[in-house]
């Protein structure tokens, strides 16, 4: 737990990057809860000269896991939330949101994430 949250703290050094991404072709995982759709960023202004990054990781749920062991432990340390999508091409998705972000996030961070919420130690 410790490495992972040193590696997705990186992510969170320096001003909030403004681009964003929303990418397809990024990473292709499924497992018996998820089959990842897209990984995506978006930037929101939470004061006159500071901005926010939200990385969601959008996907077609087979199974919750909101009650697994590693998943918990994601919340205790980041702002984490499962959300569906309601508008768009992926309406009838959902995303696992991670909020207060700077930088965009890519696809080994992304895997990182995932393998850390299934391993096999639930």
């Amino acid at each position: 737990m410790d490495e992972l949250v040193c590696k997705i703290k990186e992510y969170n050094l320096g001003t909030t990057h403004r681009g964003w991404i929303m990418d397809d072709n990024v990473l292709d995982y499924s497992n018996d809860y998820l089959s990842v759709v897209r990984i995506d960023s978006s930037n929101h202004w939470i004061g006159q000269d500071k901005m926010s990054k939200m990385w969601s990781i959008i996907f077609r749920k087979t199974a919750s896991f909101e009650h697994l062991k590693n998943y918990r432990l994601l919340q205790e340390n980041f702002n984490i939330k499962i959300t569906p999508v309601l508008k768009g091409k992926n309406k009838g998705c959902y995303g696992l949101r991670i909020y207060d972000m700077k930088q965009n996030p890519d696809s080994k961070i992304i895997n990182d994430i995932l393998d850390f919420i299934f391993c096999e130690d639930n």
